[in-house]
């Protein structure tokens, strides 16, 4: 349905822990399984051809409201702009679906699902669209800039992480999902594919337990969340229990 890129964005001034970032793209142009679905072939520049045409023919506004009372029912009727336009559409929807997804979880991101960053929008590829104006909402690239995490799906549980955690991880993973299902929304994509466990550090036996408080009062877990991101004002303040609090330890590794 969409491309997704790592990326990092140019700075002037670099630094080494610049954080990688995913790039959602919705472009109708490569979605490959949207089109397979369709049965229809890759976008070619004659393709992209007549549905330029379309678009200055003033057409795509009666088409999309034909769309929304019709739906695609004659998707086998249409011509090739018809179904170009059509590919437009169903890419929109998806990306203006994931961003309303995202505002009603705004309270998680960051915590059980990535932060997203922007709403982004990207020049057509082509000259003769950029050059003209009239064309641009309908051939602008959409996308969005979110949070990359670094993990591992649940099916590699086995290979990732000793057994006396499976348990804990599978846990966690089902009462996100439960969490999630809270909302006005119904996920039709849940497959452990698309769900990550967050890389973390296992407490070695060595560690003593001055050592092992000093990893966790570093690494603050229960603050992570205290950036609330949303608009309304909160019921509650923030206040850190304090739990790993003592005196500094020198730590000499940097595992995680």
């Amino acid at each position: 349905m969409s491309i997704v890129l790592q990326v990092k964005l140019q700075q002037e001034e670099r630094h080494p822990s610049d954080p990688t970032m995913i790039l959602k793209i919705y472009d109708r142009q490569y979605s490959p399984e949207l089109r397979e679905f369709k049965h229809s072939g890759p976008a070619t520049a004659e393709t992209e051809d007549q549905f330029i045409a379309f678009l200055r023919q003033g057409c795509m506004p009666q088409f999309l409201l034909d769309y929304e009372e019709d739906g695609p029912l004659a998707y086998d009727e249409w011509d090739t702009p018809k179904r170009e336009a059509y590919f437009y559409a169903r890419s929109s929807l998806s990306h203006e679906i994931e961003l309303d997804v995202y505002d009603k979880l705004v309270d998680m991101q960051g915590i059980h699902i990535p932060t997203l960053f922007a709403d982004v929008r990207l020049s057509p590829q082509y000259t003769v669209i950029q050059q003209d104006e009239g064309l641009t909402e309908y051939t602008e690239i959409r996308a969005i800039l979110m949070e990359h995490i670094s993990g591992f799906p649940p099916h590699d549980i086995v290979k990732e992480t000793p057994e006396s955690d499976w348990a804990s991880i599978c846990n966690q993973a089902v009462d996100i999902i439960r969490k999630i299902a809270e909302n006005n929304f119904i996920n039709f994509d849940i497959k452990t594919r698309n769900i990550l466990v967050r890389q973390c550090r296992f407490r070695d036996p060595s560690d003593s337990d001055e050592v092992w408080r000093e990893r966790k009062r570093q690494k603050n877990e229960e603050g992570a969340g205290k950036k609330y991101k949303g608009s309304l004002p909160l019921p509650w303040q923030y206040e850190p229990s304090g739990r790993f609090d003592g005196e500094y330890i020198e730590l000499y590794d940097n595992a995680e």
